[in-house]
């Protein structure tokens, strides 16, 4: 079997190879497909991610090695989640949104509890960076927080947007921390406890769509691409064609020269430019110069 997985191997690269080299050889006429060789689930030695049926990976993150994901969770553009030196586990109805990034640290701070742990219906914003740590049930982790190794956030906490939470520090229940080193701010109020659940909810839902849509076998791109493509060629007097297409009796290009000339002859024959918005001052043009301002 191994052999045999080798040898399989060896001919994918070599058949790729083969094409890159055509495609040089080809030049400008060459086909290039667009698919993305990107894994968004990715082995490592014996680690292989758990994911439930209706988590939503996007095409562009990557789960990595030993990481188990509950159902309803969401793992958004470009985040990254790597088991790679300890188990990972996310809740349901999670979100891991774009460019956050949860690991673990290969040297855990002695005492701490290793692995990562994520509860359910936590929010995890753009651009945080988690290191081994637990965060409980319905906590709100702000975007470009730093959290790191051996910390505690509590359910029904938050840790405020470019936060740093020093490490083995432990936010309690119903409490906002804020600022680096990260501090006590103040409680909760229950409206923000109630949006914390709600806000991990509307995620949920919004992660639908786009698993829907990043599902799609390659018959149905294309058939998507060309559906878009004839509804622009149906409707070329309210949209302007994509230059991309092939057809010469309407381009971008003319349009856009067309209603420059339009303006530009209404500007000349009215004496003045007019302002481009509410309350913008005209301005009185003679020879190329600009001799006053007055409010419209």
């Amino acid at each position: 079997m191994a052999m045999l997985r080798n040898l399989g191997y060896a001919l994918r690269e070599t058949a790729l190879m083969l094409d890159r080299l055509g495609s040089r050889l080809t030049g400008s006429w060459a086909f290039r497909e667009e698919l993305n060789r990107h894994r968004t689930l990715m082995s490592l030695k014996d680690k292989v991610p758990a994911i439930a049926s209706d988590t939503f990976v996007a095409p562009s993150a990557a789960v990595i090695g030993d990481v188990k994901i509950g159902p309803g969770a969401s793992v958004w553009y470009g985040a990254v989640v790597r088991g790679d030196a300890g188990a990972v586990t996310i809740g349901e109805s999670t979100n891991v949104q774009d460019g956050a990034i949860l690991h673990l640290s290969p040297g855990t701070t002695p005492g701490a509890a290793p692995g990562l742990s994520v509860g359910a219906r936590v929010t995890i914003g753009h651009g945080a960076a988690v290191q081994s740590s637990t965060i409980g049930d319905e906590a709100i982790i702000g975007m470009g927080a730093v959290i790191e190794e051996g910390c505690t956030v509590s359910t029904h906490s938050i840790l405020a947007a470019g936060s740093v939470l020093s490490a083995g520090t432990t936010v309690p229940t119903g409490q906002i921390w804020a600022g680096n080193p990260a501090r006590y701010l103040r409680d909760l109020t229950q409206q923000e406890v109630a949006f914390i659940k709600a806000a991990a909810s509307n995620y949920s839902a919004l992660a639908k769509p786009h698993m829907d849509e990043a599902s799609k076998t390659f018959e149905e791109v294309e058939r998507d691409k060309a559906a878009r493509n004839e509804k622009l060629r149906a409707n070329v007097s309210t949209f302007p064609m994509n230059p991309n297409f092939d057809d010469p009796s309407h381009s971008w290009g003319s349009d856009i020269a067309r209603a420059a000339e339009g303006r530009a002859g209404g500007d000349r024959a009215d004496g003045r430019h007019q302002g481009v918005s509410a309350g913008a001052p005209d301005l009185e043009v003679e020879g190329g110069d600009c001799l006053s301002s007055r409010g419209v």
